[in-house]
């Protein structure tokens, strides 16, 4: 099909003469890479485009409104009242669009002033639709923000509500989600012997796909720990929870676990940041044991716990990523450094103040720039008699 013969089929230009079509129809035409733009909101209305070939997404603040094909027009609107593109414009697949520049359309109204009442009724017809597409993308918005504040609620929930003391240890975590819902997860948990067991998590990602990998792998933790708490046993009930979840997808969680049983500490390190361990005011780290959970496909036998000695006076700061990766506005790292030095100068702060201070000092740290990702912190205290 000619291009004139295209133009013909667009109501636009329905009733416009064939020597004005030809003109137009010398207008440039474009070609678009998938996820190239065509109009980006905010932009000047300086052009029309008609697609001639493959799809395009419209989208307003990147939630896709509509899709649109071959013989079908975008950006007449910017062209009459002047005002800044309202959409982004994104091709789906290759695409071929004709640019009809805002002097060719004028110069077509004003020798062809009859076509200027049936472009009133096609824009009139457009505004309506283009309402109710909005409206019914708002609505969408409006359920999907209800929905994923319910599931942080749930998630906030998950977590433990405050600190816990139990004979001669003070455990406090703290979770700070970079969206709505996060992929960090921290649990402390009194076992039926008295002993305590704590964990930290980060599942892939800080979406709603890792929310949900860290759910299950509290109800799993929670479930074991009645049966068997040891370190292998609780990460192999783990580990087969995210393999199951994950089927392919390459999600993993990278954890810590560990078992207080008076003077020692049992752990498996799933390839999760080296949690500080202070003793005497010095600081040591417990060393990654495996790799994360869902890699077990990588090593047959992929947990082992270690053992270390565990005195009254220690104490444990374990971390997610987030922590010592956050970024201030000069897009410095917060860094290991600066998060055990804290450790270090606040020996005498209880769990629970020492984690508000690292917080207190993030957040002045990032100046105001956003998190990238979660931020956990659990922090466990044998206290001295």
């Amino acid at each position: 099909m000619s291009l004139i013969s295209m133009l013909k089929k667009v109501s636009l230009f329905s009733e416009v003469p064939d020597e004005a079509l030809e003109k137009l129809a010398s207008s440039e035409v474009i070609v678009y890479a998938p996820g190239k733009l065509l109009v980006e909101q905010g932009a000047p209305g300086d052009s029309l485009y008609l697609v001639i070939e493959g799809n395009v997404s419209i989208q307003r603040d990147e939630l896709e409104i509509t899709q649109k094909g071959v013989g079908e027009c975008i950006g007449e609107m910017a062209l009459i009242d002047d005002a800044p593109r309202n959409a982004s414009v994104v091709a789906i697949e290759p695409t071929k669009a004709v640019q009809i520049t805002k002097d060719k359309f004028w110069d077509i109204i004003e020798a062809y002033p009859s076509i200027a009442r049936h472009l009133l009724h096609v824009l009139c017809a457009r505004i309506r639709q283009d309402t109710l597409r909005q409206v019914t993308a708002m609505q969408e918005k409006i359920r999907r923000e209800r929905d994923l504040m319910l599931a942080a609620e749930i998630q906030q929930n998950m977590l433990p509500s405050g600190a816990l003391e139990v004979k001669d240890l003070r455990i406090s975590g703290a979770c700070i989600p970079a969206d709505t819902v996060g992929g960090d997860y921290f649990d402390y948990i009194v076992l039926p012997d008295g002993h305590v067991c704590c964990i930290i998590a980060d599942g892939r990602g800080h979406g709603i796909d890792a929310a949900l990998l860290v759910a299950l792998i509290r109800s799993a933790l929670h479930t074991q720990v009645r049966v068997d708490s040891s370190p292998e046993s609780v990460m192999d009930a783990l580990e087969q929870v995210v393999m199951d979840a994950a089927k392919g997808s390459g999600n993993y969680v990278t954890c810590c676990y560990v078992l207080f049983e008076d003077d020692q500490l049992h752990y498996v390190n799933a390839g999760h940041p080296y949690p500080i361990l202070v003793r005497d005011g010095k600081i040591s780290g417990l060393e990654s044991t495996s790799l994360p959970l869902g890699w077990s496909y990588l090593d047959p036998s992929p947990f082992s716990a270690m053992t270390i000695e565990w005195s009254p006076g220690d104490e444990l700061l374990m971390y997610s990523d987030g922590v010592i990766e956050a970024e201030n506005l000069k897009e410095e790292l917060f860094g290991f450094e600066r998060l055990s030095g804290m450790t270090i100068e606040n020996l005498n702060d209880l769990p629970d103040q020492l984690s508000q201070k690292i917080l207190d000092a993030l957040k002045t740290f990032r100046g105001g720039k956003p998190l990238l990702d979660d931020v956990t912190l659990v922090i466990t205290r044998r206290h001295r008699s």
